[in-house]
């Protein structure tokens, strides 16, 4: 299942990863598809598969032949692994590794590329040692993904906060999508994929211990935009238009066109 990394294509989105013990995630930097969620790819519960096959997959398994990892991330290079569900044991590091594989992967074949031919960063928690980095890249180099690069949530934090202007500049998107990953699997459930599930969790975030703090989207969706208190147009860098979702769709030529086509 190694695929060798290729150069990143022309046109294709930057994809950020991210995992914990709930949900691995997969962001791109521009929407892949009609109608994305938040520029989502990819999201599962954090179970990896393997199969008599070979072949490995993330989410709940159909077939009674799988066998499933869980709760794998902290034990990167404690020499011991971990133990599956049929008594099988694995490297922690290498199941962590297979993990971003598949999400890669399956963005990837989406659009019809390899792995190996998208932009990709893919975060770390802060309480990782750099012995357990260490591990996990020499993993991920072994997987073919020698291209994507590790990043620490801090690092991805600081890239993300500043995503306004660097994703429209094409800078740092893989990071700032990590991110974007990172804040949507904290505030949605795994089941919630879809651009309007999302829409109507982001409008119940007004009403809990959310309601006083701003969170910022960066999305062309209207089912999104059309619950945000405030929208800002920006083109080149600058900040060309603001206003309500309703508002701009109803004045402003530009924003119609991009959003509304």
């Amino acid at each position: 299942m190694t695929e060798q990394p290729g150069s990143a294509s022309v046109g294709a989105p930057d994809v950020g990863l991210y995992l914990d013990d709930e949900r691995a995630v997969a962001a791109v930097s521009h929407p892949i598809a009609p109608g994305p969620s938040l520029h989502l790819a990819s999201l599962h519960s954090t179970v990896l598969n393997t199969h008599p096959d070979g072949t490995v997959s993330l989410g709940d398994a159909t077939d009674d032949d799988s066998e499933a990892y869980t709760h794998f991330l902290d034990s990167l290079a404690d020499g011991v692994g971990v133990t599956g569900s049929k008594g099988t044991v694995f490297p922690a590091e290498q199941l962590t590794s297979m993990a971003l594989l598949c999400l890669l992967t399956e963005v990837a074949s989406s659009i019809g590329l390899r792995p190996g031919d998208l932009a990709a960063a893919a975060t770390y928690p802060a309480r990782w040692t750099a012995e357990q980095v260490f591990a996990l890249r020499s993993a991920m180099n072994a997987h073919g993904l020698a291209h994507v690069s590790l990043v620490a949530e801090a690092e991805a934090l600081a890239a993300w906060n500043a995503s306004v202007l660097q994703t429209l500049e094409k800078k740092d998107t893989a990071v700032a999508a990590a991110r974007g990953a990172a804040i949507m699997a904290a505030q949605f459930p795994v089941d919630a994929v879809t651009e309007h599930a999302i829409a109507r969790g982001i409008a119940e975030l007004r009403h809990t211990e959310r309601a006083s703090q701003t969170t910022i989207l960066i999305t062309t969706s209207p089912a999104l935009l059309s619950v945000t208190h405030r929208v800002l147009v920006i083109d080149d860098g600058r900040v060309v238009a603001e206003g309500t979702h309703h508002d701009l769709a109803s004045s402003d030529a530009q924003y119609k066109e991009t959003v509304l086509r």
